[in-house]
Parts: structure tokens; sequence; C-alpha cells
């Protein structure tokens, strides 16, 4: 019969590492959030600010709206101020500044306009961690206004974009194998034009002008300007000349082909500040100021006027000053292509371009440096998770992060699936590796619904990218299965299954709760239960009790049905709904029967030979006796039908009735069944459940548990360090309800007369003080259920007692150990206790005079 009872009562949260034996049997896992705002917590989430959802598998800060580099961590805004006309297509140089964020070859920089068009751009050169100079290609130059673009970088992984022929009119940087023969046309007896090292190389030359190299592409007369790199090589005893500048639009390979052009002579051995000089259509001009030196690399520009003739410049410091050696304003003619006239020598050009040009070049501004994310931070609730009915046990949570930047996690359980009974998040710390769920205040024991909240932060301007979250936990489900019921024979032993309950890592607890039988291994899933061969035909009712890592229990019962002679049933009385006190008075018959009674009114008498009683009246009325010593000290307890207010004359516990009274026995002869009797209220119903110890069961003693309708509901079995003796009822612990105080194994504490035995001191070393509303159904011990108090004596407590000592109104608790050391603890009492902690201590008394083998607290001089 499965799950006949299920009590749950303690849910413990753990937090273990994967090594632990305890391996959590269910995960939440989350790796997608672009469903948005949502009740599923497969790819939605309840609410979210600053958090970029919309990537499937990952989840990261918002970049600001006008973010148009994804992937890219930072920009700056460039404004361009344009004194001139407009200008399309407009290449601008700007000197970059290197920042901390730039990869170090200025790999990472793209330029994109303010609405987000990506804006060709060409890096002329650069300085690793310093600076670099990038000509940037304007859509559009306002006039007589600004112009605003924006430069993003911070992307470790980006490849340089860096390109000339998307950023200028025309762009040859000589990276090819050889001339590239769709940008240029050779004009040339000796083939003395090639590419080495991605530069074009001129040379030797025949010491004649007839070997040219210009573009295939003609360009109609426009504020054009041709720039490139130009370093002379060789020295010849007389000439190192080239021509370099605009061609006209004919096959002629000599100077006069030139309309404009740099010469540089390189004569008469010169090879340092070497006279240069303008050649215009083939003609010489005056007033040229260039020089050139052997091996000194020159930056040369010849711009072309719309209007007609040119500006011819040079530049020693790779562009970064200029100087105008000449202004011409020779010849109109259009059509014209960049070229180079070979005469002698070697020279060597890289990097011709060919952009417009403006009288006044646009200024440069760029401003501070933001960051991708519109804000520092931001946060996501998740949906609410659905554990299942039974609630869990957190274990760990795991996450997965790409990218610097900060992630905090928040968990927190609730019973209402609107999370209503929830602590607020502002009160959950962040979850990292220490953190231990037994003591994490936003998830309590034993909750169903489950619910993070993310953190997503910046670190140095950079944010990360979560991709998934996992919430390891068990599922408390807990079920005993003590197996199908079945019919034995006396005399058989048969072995009981109790592996198919379920739960996690569970133990095991059986007991006979009614009928006949011996268990063996009851600690175990598959005990051995043997059934007396001289047992009659009868039922035996076996409970097993599982206990899961998280401190629930629940039981289940399994009936045997014994072959043999049938036996009657005591039956169950109604109970009357009174509440009254006792003073029983013991007297000794004429026959030398022990005779209890209560004033005039009614008179039990023992059975006889027996001398040892217990008794207890219960809120409802009812007269409880114990007598241990019952058949052979199997013990049994007699639960009065009527209440005490209506009992009269003369009962003989002798004779059997089953109208009077109901009958409890022992199992087993030595039980003692009945030694000590307690009726309290355990389950808050209002009706007093009765708690029986048997001393003498096994080696420590039982304690049987009663509940209203007379019915066992449970068995705790002592233990070598807490073993079941005395009951005492009280209020010891800090809740307003009567408490049981389990204590050492002494007449004197269960109301009777019988003398105590000094030569056989039932002696414990631990007081166990359990609250009003223990469990005690099912099958347990004392580690198993553990007690709210123990009070610890190394030298075992002997005897003790209740009382108000101190007249606070409290009940205090009084011990005497093994020492015959007197130790008084003032209530109420919270927390396990030794004899130091002890408020009062008497000592001295000698160990031989039997010093506390009985113990009493009263009003002895009646104040």
């Amino acid at each position: 019969m499965i799950n006949k009872f299920l009590r749950v009562f303690i849910l413990v949260l753990f937090c273990f590492s994967s090594n632990d034996i305890l391996a959590a049997s269910n995960q939440w896992i989350q790796s997608d959030w672009s469903g948005g705002p949502g009740e599923s917590t497969e790819n939605q989430f309840d609410e979210a600010t600053g958090i970029n959802s919309a990537t499937v598998g990952e989840i990261s800060l918002s970049t600001r709206p006008d973010w148009h580099a994804s992937g890219w961590t930072h920009r700056k805004r460039v404004t361009l101020t344009n004194a001139g006309a407009e200008m399309t297509n407009f290449p601008v140089l700007i000197t970059v500044t290197y920042d901390d964020n730039m990869n170090a070859d200025f790999s990472d920089l793209r330029f994109t306009t303010t609405s987000g068009t990506t804006v060709s751009f060409w890096i002329e050169s650069y300085v690793i961690s310093t600076s670099a100079k990038v000509w940037v290609k304007i859509p559009l130059l306002t006039a007589l206004g600004q112009t605003e673009l924006e430069m993003y970088y911070g992307n470790e992984s980006a490849e340089s974009e860096s390109s000339g022929a998307d950023t200028f009119v025309f762009f040859d940087g000589f990276d090819a194998a050889s001339i590239d023969t769709s940008k240029w046309t050779q004009a040339n007896v000796l083939d003395d034009f090639n590419v080495v090292d991605g530069k074009l190389v001129l040379g030797a030359g025949t010491s004649s002008f007839n070997q040219a190299l210009y573009t295939t592409s003609a360009f109609a007369r426009s504020n054009l300007v041709m720039e490139f790199d130009y370093t002379w090589t060789s020295a010849n005893t007389s000439y190192d000349a080239i021509m370099m500048g605009w061609k006209d639009d004919g096959t002629g390979r000599t100077q006069t082909n030139l309309v404009y052009a740099h010469y540089n002579a390189g004569a008469s051995t010169c090879t340092v500040n070497c006279t240069g000089y303008v050649f215009e259509d083939g003609t010489s001009r005056s007033g040229v100021t260039s020089k050139y030196t052997q091996n000194q690399p020159y930056r040369l520009r010849l711009s072309m006027k719309t209007e007609g003739g040119a500006t011819y410049q040079q530049s020693s410091d790779a562009g970064q000053t200029w100087s105008t050696i000449y202004n011409s304003v020779h010849s109109t003619e259009s059509n014209l292509h960049p070229g180079f006239v070979l005469h002698s020598g070697t020279h060597v050009i890289d990097n011709v371009r060919v952009r417009p040009w403006t009288s006044t070049e646009p200024t440069v501004s760029i401003d501070a440096e933001v960051s991708q994310y519109s804000a520092v931070s931001g946060t996501l609730l998740s949906s609410v998770y659905d554990t299942g009915e039974a609630g869990c046990a957190v274990e760990s949570i795991a996450h997965t992060v790409s990218d610097t930047g900060l992630v905090e996690i928040r968990l927190r359980s609730a019973n209402a699936p609107n999370m209503s009974d929830a602590t607020d998040f502002s009160a959950c710390d962040a979850i990292d590796g220490s953190t231990s769920f037994t003591a994490y205040p936003c998830v309590q024991a034993h909750d169903r619904y489950l619910q993070y909240q993310l953190v997503l932060g910046t670190e140095e301007d950079l944010g990360p990218t979560l991709t998934d979250i996992t919430i390891n936990y068990d599922s408390l489900s807990l079920q005993a299965n003590a197996g199908e019921d079945r019919i034995v024979a006396a005399g058989r032993a048969i072995t009981l299954d109790g592996l198919a309950s379920t739960g996690i890592d569970l133990s095991y607890a059986w007991a006979v709760f009614e009928g006949e039988g011996v268990l063996a291994d009851e600690f175990t899933a598959t005990p051995t239960l043997t059934i007396p061969a001289g047992a009659q035909r009868s039922q035996t009712s076996v409970t097993l009790t599982v206990y899961d890592a998280y401190g629930q229990h629940a039981s289940d019962e399994v009936t045997l049905s014994i072959l043999g002679t049938p036996t009657l049933s005591l039956a169950e009385n109604k109970l009357a709904n009174l509440s009254s006190g006792l003073t029983l008075y013991e007297t000794l018959s004429a026959d030398d029967r022990i005779s209890l009674h209560q004033a005039d009114q009614f008179t039990i008498v023992l059975p006889p030979g027996l001398t040892a009683y217990s008794y207890d009246v219960s809120d409802n009325g009812q007269l409880i006796v114990g007598l241990p010593e019952y058949e052979s000290e199997t013990g049994a307890v007699f639960v009065f039908a009527d209440p005490v207010s209506e009992l009269s004359g003369s009962f003989d516990l002798a004779v059997s009735s089953e109208t009077l009274f109901t009958t409890h026995t022992g199992q087993h002869e030595g039980d003692r069944f009945g030694a000590y009797v307690l009726a309290l209220d355990l389950m808050g119903d209002g009706e007093d459940e009765t708690l029986i110890s048997a001393p003498g069961y096994g080696d420590d003693g039982a304690l049987y548990c009663f509940d209203a309708t007379a019915q066992l509901i449970g068995i705790m079995i002592g233990e070598p360090d807490a073993r079941v003796g005395s009951l005492l009822k009280a209020d010891l612990v800090d809740d307003e309800l009567p408490d049981v105080l389990i204590g050492p194994d002494l007449p004197s504490l269960n109301g009777s007369l019988e003398p105590f035995d000094s030569d056989d001191p039932a002696t414990v070393p631990e007081l166990m003080i359990y609250s009003g509303l223990t469990d005690f159904s099912g099958v347990s011990t004392p580690t198993l259920l553990e007690p709210d108090i123990i009070i610890s004596d190394a030298d075992n407590h002997d005897n003790t007692a209740l009382g108000d000592i101190n007249a606070d109104g409290l009940t205090d608790v009084v011990t005497i150990n093994g020492t015959k050391n007197l130790f008084i603890h003032f209530g109420k009492l919270s927390g396990d206790l030794t004899a130091a902690d002890a408020d009062v201590r008497i000592t001295g008394a000698d160990l031989e005079t039997g010093f506390g083998a009985s113990l009493a607290i009263g009003d002895v001089n009646g104040d």
C-alpha cells in the first residue's frame, strides 16, 4: 500500500560541488531569450531593462540605438568643418591618436556616417600604439558648415579594411607581384619597369627619355591632385633623370608628352640637395625651389586646376609639411594621365593616388570616447519556473559568459506561482562559487517556484555576453513503498522489500507496528521478518519509513496475513471530550495486590505480583495506566474508555475488558512497555496523542506513539548515545507548547513507589527534548529525528526532575550525574547544552551514599 500516510516536516537546501555524492537530479537550463517578455522559461523572460535579447542564444547589454558597428566596443565622433563649397566623395586626412581600446596596428578602425552608412578609408601610415594617418572618403562634405561621422574601434579580432582603391579616384599601392595592366599602360623599350617588394621600381633607363608608364584611365580637367611617394636610389656619373606628373592623352613616351612634371635630373654626380626642376610640355620653368637627395624619401604632389595650370608641392617628412615649389597657369588641356617618363637611374614609386582637392582643406576635430552601451548596467528578470508539486532543493547555479564584464545572478523561490510570497531581489545577495543554499535567505525550504535575476554590467567600458544559465536542483518528491501485502505461514522468514521507494539518497527504517514477528536488518531496504512458529491466525503490520537527504520522511505499511488460529482484536472505543487532572494514591490490598485509588471515586487493582506502574491523564480526561512488569515484563498500557470524571467502582486489570479499556501490549519479553506514559497534543488538533516508553526494547529502548484513536502511528528506536527511558512533560522550548523530555530509566520518574535499585543505575549520556509539534510518525531514531535540545553530560545523567526553582514562572531542569553533582538549567532552554552551561551547580556528595536516587521539586516550607 503505497503512501498510506506521508508527513513532510523538514527541508534543507544544500549547495554541492560536482564531486559530491548528491548530484542534482533536475536542471532548469535557459539558453535563449529572443522571445521577449512572456511566460515561457525556454525563450522568454518576465521583464528587462537595458538588456539586448534579440539575438537567439545570447543576451548582452543594450547598445546605443544609433550604434552602427556590431562587435565594436567604442567610438569617437569626428567633426569636419568646411569653409568651401559642397564636395562629394571627398577624401579627408585624419590623424588618429591611439586609444587603449584600439588595436595596436589600428586594424579595428571603421568609419560610418551618423546614419550608419559605411565610409571607405585608407591608412596611409601608422606608428604602433601611437598614431595613424587615415584618409577617409566623405560621401557629402557640407558647404560652409560641419559634417559629422563616427569612428569605431575596439574589436581585437578585426582585420584591417584599409583600402586606397575604395578611397581615392585612383590608387595603386603596388601590392600585386607585377604591374597591374588594367591600371597602367607601359610604353618602354627595355622593360625597365617592375614591382619589387610592393613598390614600383623604374630603372636603369637608356639615357634618353623614351620609356613611359602612365595610367590607363584619363582624368578630365578639374581640381584633382596626383600624389605619390618617391625615392631616388641610384648614383650615375652623368644623369639619374626622371619626370613625374600629368601626361597628355596621346601615346607618346617622351618628356614632351608630360603637360606638368616634377623633374629630378640627378645630374653631374650630385647626390645631396640636387636641383629639381619643373617641365611643362617639354619646357623647363624657372623659379623652381625643389631639391632631391639620394635615398631620401619624398612625397610629391601635382595639383591640376579646373581653370588651368597646376600647383607643384614637395614634402620630405612624409606629408607632415609641404613646400610649394612652383605654381603654374600653363595649359587647360584635359583628359590627363598620371605618368612617369624615365631617362636613367633607378627610382622607386609607391602609393600613387588621385583625389579631388580644395583650396581650403576641411579642419578636423575628434570628440571624447563613448562606449557602445546605452547604460553601464542592465537587468533581466526571468519568467517563473515550476519545479513540480513536491518542491525542490537547489544545489547550484552555473552560467556561460564571454567577453569582459560584470555578471550578477540572484535567485529566489516561492510557493505562489506569481511569486507573491518571494523575497524581494533587493534583499538577495549575488550568487558566487562559495554560496551555500542552506543559508541563502532568498531560497526557502520546499518551495515550488523559482525565478532568477540577471544583472549585466560594464568593466572598463566592456560588457559581457551571457549564453546560458543552468539551475541544478533536486525534486523533493518522496514516496515510501513497503511492498505488496502477502500471506505468510507461521514459522517462516521472509524478506521485505522497500527498494521501490523513491527519493534522494534514501535511508530505511522498519518496525512491527501490530502483530507477531521479529525483524532483522531493520535499517536496510530489505530486512528479514521471522514469524514465530506458534503464531496464531492473525495479521502483522510492518511499517517502513524512508528518509531522504533533505530531512524529509514518508511511511508505508505492508500487511502480512499469518496462517494460524484467528484471535479477536481489541475494540476501539470512542474518546470523551473532557479535561481533568488526577492524583492517585497507592495502597496494598489484603491479598497483597497494589491498588491505586482516587479518593472514594474509583479504585484500580493491579494484577498479582506487579508493583511498577505509570499513569497520565489526557486533555480529553482519559486515564492511561502503564504496567511495565505485565506478562514477564513484556508490558502493557490500559487506556480507559470513560473519562476520569465518570469512573466509579473498582477496576481489576487482571481481568480483560474490551468495553472498559483498550489494552496495548509490548512486542517482546523484557521490553517493559508502559514503564512511562505521557499524553500531549503533538498534532496541534486539540486531541492528545499518547507516548509510551519501552526502556527494555532491544539494547536502548523504544518510544511508541499512538494517535487519539488509539492507533499506533510511530516508533522511535533508541541508540547507544540516545537511549529511551523516562518521559517528562513541560514547556521547555520557547514555543508555548508542552514539550517532551526523554531521560534516564528510573521508576521514581513514573509516579510509582517502586524502590530504586542502586546496583543497576539506568543512566543516559543525553537528555533529549522534543518540541510539542514533533512528528513521531513512521519509524525513526534520535539520529534520524533530531531532538530540538540535547543536554549532555560526560558523566551521564542519573536522575532528572522538572519544576520552577527560581519562581519566574518558567520550568527549570534539574539533573544529577554519575559523580553526584547536581545541575540546574533555568528555563526556557535553547540550543544544545552541557554541564558547563548550567545556571546552578551543587557538588561534594559522597559517591557511595546513593545521592540522587530520588529527586523531586516542590514547596517544602509552604512559602
